[in-house]
């Protein structure tokens, strides 16, 4: 299974190979919108289902393409509106912060940070959407700190 690596910059859909012989997808935040979304739906996917979405081109990498940049792109398909938390009126945060912040080319970073970043970006117990005329609250170390302590006071 490849590994979907939220990367600002650069051609989103694109393939890399990792030095482990690992897949990596290059993305913005579409997959984890995409991710939230079907989990808000009710569905449930397991691996062959994700073999079968992604033989399909049917999890979108970006916002949108560029002209351009399509013939180096594995992976065309972009956000539906249906799936685009933005077009609903949210905006969709991450809990545990899953920015990589390093210049290491992707296909020289460790494995295990690229799969500890695979699983918070795409999984929906890191997500939590805020109203988008508030987004910014997303963001902010305090908010994100009192989420965590209502979790952790519910989990008791």
């Amino acid at each position: 299974m490849p590994l979907i690596i939220r990367k600002s910059g650069g051609v989103r859909g694109i393939a890399l190979l990792h030095n482990s012989g690992r897949e990596l997808i290059v993305a913005d935040n579409s997959p984890a919108q995409w991710s939230f979304a079907q989990a808000y739906a009710g569905r449930a996917y397991d691996l062959d289902d994700v073999r079968q979405l992604l033989a399909k081109d049917a999890i979108p990498f970006a916002f949108a393409t560029k002209t351009a940049e399509k013939s180096q792109m594995k992976y065309k398909r972009t956000l539906s509106q249906h799936d685009n938390v933005n077009k609903c009126g949210w905006k969709l945060c991450h809990i545990e912060e899953i920015g990589l912040a390093t210049r290491t080319p992707l296909v020289e970073l460790p494995l295990d940070i690229l799969i500890r970043h695979f699983m918070l970006l795409l999984s929906p117990s890191n997500h939590f959407v805020v109203p988008l005329p508030w987004g910014g609250l997303g963001e902010v170390d305090e908010f994100i700190a009192e989420l965590k302590e209502c979790e952790s006071r519910e989990a008791d």
